[in-house]
C-alpha cells in the first residue's frame, strides 16, 4: 500500500477500468515511464492481468522502441497474438 501511495500520490482517482491486481502488477515496474506505458495500454486495449504479465514479460515497451513505424508495431502484435492463440 505504501508503494501504491508513493507511485500514485498525485492521482485523485484511479481508473475504474483497472483492478487492484492490475495495479499490483504495474507497481512491480520501477521505471515511471514504462509503468505509465503499460497502464495506458491496459486501459486502451482492455488487457486482462494475464495479458499485462505476458506483454511485460515479452518486453513490449523495449521492443516498441526499436520499431520505426507504428504500423510495424501493430503487425508485430497481430503476429504474436496469432502465434499465441494458434
Amino acid at each position: 500500500m505504501r508503494l501504491f501511495y508513493l507511485k500514485y500520490e498525485n492521482c485523485q482517482t484511479l481508473s475504474g477500468k483497472l483492478s487492484w491486481s492490475h495495479y499490483t502488477e504495474l507497481l512491480a515496474i520501477s521505471d515511471d515511464l514504462v509503468r505509465s506505458f503499460y497502464e495506458q495500454q491496459c486501459i486502451q486495449d482492455r488487457w486482462s492481468v494475464r495479458e499485462l504479465k505476458r506483454q511485460k514479460d515479452s518486453a513490449l515497451f523495449e521492443r516498441q522502441l526499436y520499431l520505426p513505424d507504428p504500423e510495424v508495431l501493430k503487425q508485430e502484435l497481430r503476429r504474436l497474438l496469432e502465434v499465441n492463440d494458434g
